[in-house]
């Protein structure tokens, strides 16, 4: 499943079984934190910047969010993906959060590609360990904050680069 790339340094794959292990290792720690965010009262307590973008993707749900200047000051991003979110299952604070705990569990996934693309699987599985119990990880994917897409994307962006590198097209 992870079998290093042709080009990279020649290590042993890691098994599916270790990969799939991790990941649930990830999914399980991201979901329990979620389990214990809803039954404490900070989950639907808002702070100012969660306020801001839970605000906006209402208002892109409603089809009015482009249209306000107060969405203008943080990244709107973020703001256009709640919305799309929010149009899709209603206001559902729940969703995103398990969307979030998703993603996070796929960026765990990007560090274990990284890993094979440098040829060396093993960090990349002791990477994806150590980003699974990282406090950080866990408490923003029960959060209204960007910061799980960011770690994310610059994890996928990261792997593309390398996988794009690994090719002899670049093309």
């Amino acid at each position: 499943m992870l079998a290093a790339s042709p080009g990279r340094s020649s290590s042993i794959p890691l098994k599916p079984i270790v990969v799939f292990g991790t990941l649930a290792i990830v999914l399980a720690l991201r979901l329990a934190h979620l389990s214990a965010a809803m039954l404490g009262p900070l989950s639907y307590q808002p702070g100012p910047d969660e306020d801001y973008y839970l605000r906006f993707g209402q208002a892109v749900a409603a089809g009015a969010g482009q249209n306000s200047p107060e969405f203008t000051s943080l990244d709107p991003a973020y703001g256009y993906l709640l919305g799309a979110i929010f149009n899709l299952v209603g206001v559902n604070l729940f969703a995103v959060y398990l969307v979030q705990a998703l993603v996070d569990t796929a960026t765990a996934f990007g560090i274990l590609v990284i890993g094979r693309e440098l040829g060396r699987p093993r960090a990349g599985l002791y990477g994806a360990l150590l980003y699974a119990v990282t406090a950080t990880a866990i408490m923003y994917s029960s959060t209204l904050l960007k910061a799980i897409w960011v770690a994310s994307f610059l994890t996928w962006w990261v792997a593309g680069a390398l996988m794009l590198i690994g090719r002899e097209r670049k093309l």
